[in-house]
């Protein structure tokens, strides 16, 4: 094999790596705040949160604990509402953090399963973010304007 091809070759394994590897670095293959909140606080049930609820427990009030995932995490928008605060993410995850007891209850949905739950103290809370966007191209039948 000729010292050209030995080159090229090395240099497809190290794009393949990096391919690879940066992403990993970055965080790209996760499940959104999901790590951050393990590393940080007391998982109570769940374990994958495309497919259910995960909980975790804080020992803080509401205000501290989102506000500590919020600087851990990133998310794209926060609301409060009726003492609980909601974490939306661009990558389609919602964390709700809500009062139990002398601490918070902290759960991870998708976001349109944990919209849903929440969504009579959150409120609208359209757009698209990357997953699906909730919304419908049929405009009804008819005679009418504003279609």
């Amino acid at each position: 094999m000729s010292s050209r091809a030995k080159g090229l070759i090395i240099v497809g394994v190290l794009l393949l790596v990096g391919i690879v590897a940066i992403p990993v670095a970055f965080g790209a293959f996760g499940n959104g705040p999901k790590d951050w909140i393990d590393d940080n606080y007391t998982h109570v049930s769940g374990s994958d949160p495309d497919d259910e609820t995960v909980t975790w427990r804080s020992d803080d009030d509401v205000t501290t604990t989102a506000a500590a995932i919020a600087s851990g995490t990133d998310p794209s928008d926060r609301r409060e509402s009726n003492g609980q605060a909601f974490l939306r993410y661009s990558d389609d995850w919602m964390v709700t953090v809500s009062e139990d007891g002398d601490g918070s209850r902290i759960q991870l949905d998708e976001f349109d399963r944990g919209y849903s739950r929440n969504s009579t103290y959150v409120g609208y809370w359209g757009g698209y973010y990357g997953g699906r966007s909730g919304g419908s191209d049929y405009r009804g039948g008819g005679s009418g304007s504003g279609k």
